[in-house]
């Protein structure tokens, strides 16, 4: 007996680009999943749990040589610590724009180091410097401002002095030396802190936002830049040095001494002394040598290990002992 011929069809296979499709929705899935779960397990164990650049304290500046500023009346914190920005646009409480009758005005500038990045106000060594100067003769109080900028270099330094210090009358200017004084300038655009691109940092999109709204990214990019300095530091000594205090450009350095003279020539017509506080300088840094064809005098500054945060800025501990070392030193200049 014959079969019939039947008129079943078979059913097409599905097409495999259709199955990929479902293959890399369900990765993509997976992969937001297991970022939103690191994310709630970074915040709740308080991993990466510091904003290192908050958006809305700085704002761009009017002067390209500044780049960007303090945004003046800014209230919130600043790498777990609570920030104020007065009218003038700098850290702390409302100052006048002369100082008063006795009063021995004296304005701090440099970087997170002098700002006081991860501590209070009333921690940050300007403030401490405050209480441990003692008022030179024919003065009876010292005040103390804090004009530190964290992310500024040698140039911005200047700058400031020109713009913003000098006008305030101070008697003495400290300036607060790092060994990335020499280093490219951040920027800030709409809000966020812009930091040149290095090869320590992660190079993924999206940077602006994450590096202030993510505990996540915050707590993967500290460690991966510290394995990665510690990795090149062994292999490359060098390498490693230019990377992290990037001060091997000799343009930076003749622009920075050209403009460091000039501030001090302006300084001296006016009477205001200045002295620089060497706080984390590496031993080979060209600064220091910048600063005496300059003409400026530098304090040297010990912070010890112990007194510093994991990143290398001063605790609390270390703001107190940059103040009392100062203390100590800056009489001998007035």
């Amino acid at each position: 007996m014959e079969k019939s011929a039947g008129t079943s069809v078979t059913p097409p296979k599905p097409r495999k680009r259709f199955r990929w499709v479902g293959i890399l929705l369900m990765l993509g899935l997976s992969a937001a999943v297991a970022l939103l779960v690191g994310e709630i397990a970074c915040r709740y164990l308080k991993l990466g749990d510091i904003i290192l650049y908050e958006r809305g304290l700085y704002v761009e500046s009017e002067d390209p040589d500044l780049a960007y500023e303090l945004k003046p009346g800014y209230d919130g914190t600043s790498y777990g610590s609570e920030v104020a920005v007065n009218s003038l646009g700098f850290r702390g409480p409302e100052c006048a724009a002369e100082p008063r009758p006795g009063v021995f005005r004296v304005v701090c500038v440099g970087d997170s180091f002098t700002f006081g990045m991860g501590v209070t106000y009333e921690q940050a060594w300007p403030a401490v410097l405050q209480k441990e100067l003692p008022p030179p003769a024919g003065f009876n109080e010292v005040e103390v401002i804090n004009a530190g900028v964290s992310g500024y270099n040698l140039v911005q330094y200047c700058q400031e002095i020109a713009d913003k210090v000098i006008p305030l009358k101070p008697n003495l200017v400290v300036v607060g030396l790092v060994g990335n004084d020499l280093a490219p300038s951040f920027h800030a655009v709409r809000g966020y802190l812009v930091v040149p691109r290095k090869k320590t940092t992660l190079p993924i999109p999206g940077k602006r936002w994450l590096q202030t709204h993510s505990h996540l990214y915050q707590f993967i990019n500290m460690k991966y830049q510290a394995a990665w300095t510690a990795t090149l530091e062994k292999k490359n000594p060098q390498l490693a040095h230019e990377l992290t205090w990037q001060d091997k450009d000799h343009k930076a350095w003749e622009e920075a001494q050209v403009r460091l003279t000039r501030m001090r020539r302006e300084l001296r017509d006016r009477g205001i002394r200045i002295v620089a506080a060497r706080l984390l300088l590496p031993e080979e840094s060209p600064i220091p040598e910048i600063m005496q064809h300059a003409d400026v005098p530098i304090v040297p500054v010990e912070i010890p290990k112990q007194d510093r945060l994991a990143d290398g800025h001063p605790n609390p501990a270390g703001h107190e002992s940059i103040a009392r070392q100062l203390a100590s030193a800056l009489p001998h200049f007035l």
